[in-house]
């Protein structure tokens, strides 16, 4: 127990932050985690009832986690961010964060990420290249999603059994869709981008 700590920053060399590292700290509000690949572990404030924001630093290029402390309504990306990828269960349906902003450097959304999501609003860079097997597998959310142009690899049941108004896909080349990533998925309508060329096995 940190009964004054307010405040975490962690160094650089970050490797790994396990469950329950921070556990009763009753006055801790902010956390900024660093560390090239960095591997965070679910409920890591327990017991912390002001903890609201995580930011990640710039210098993370890999980040993953899995059941992000519900406590947490904000996970914010430093301006400058040079992550390339997320990975994990990290917005799944424990999760209290609501709007969700991708850096303009991500390339891949790993395995997971928004599994059984209830993010409402998700923006996604035109640097993404690639969406992961159940990347958003039963995400329940009700808001328009927009894939972009770059995107050319689904996985596996990226979207199935998805929710959600309307599902736009940019992509001009989709030439790797692995099985059935829309199964079972309920959007009212799909729109294909006037630049999509290709869409492979689906």
């Amino acid at each position: 127990e940190c009964e004054e700590l307010r405040m975490i920053t962690m160094p650089s060399t970050t490797t790994s932050i396990g469950s329950g590292a921070f556990r009763a700290c009753p006055k801790l509000m902010t956390s900024t985690v660093n560390g090239a690949e960095l591997s965070v572990e679910g409920d890591i404030f327990v017991s912390c009832p002001f903890i609201s924001s995580i930011t990640i630093g710039k210098d993370v290029k890999t980040f993953e986690c899995n059941n992000l402390d519900k406590a947490i309504t904000e996970l914010i990306f430093e301006e400058g961010s040079q992550c390339t990828k997320i990975t994990g269960n990290i917005f799944g349906s424990k999760s209290s964060v609501t709007e969700v902003i991708l850096p303009p450097s991500l390339k891949e959304i790993g395995s997971s990420v928004f599994l059984s999501s209830k993010v409402s609003s998700i923006y996604l860079p035109e640097s993404l290249e690639k969406i992961g097997d159940k990347a958003f597998y039963n995400y329940l959310a009700n808001d328009d999603l927009i894939i972009p142009e770059n995107v050319s690899e689904f996985g596996a049941q990226a979207f199935y059994g998805a929710s959600g108004t309307k599902l736009t896909l940019n992509c001009r080349k989709t030439n790797d869709m692995q099985t059935s990533p829309f199964y079972k998925s309920t959007y009212t309508a799909l729109e294909l981008g006037s630049d999509v060329e290709y869409i492979g096995f689906a």
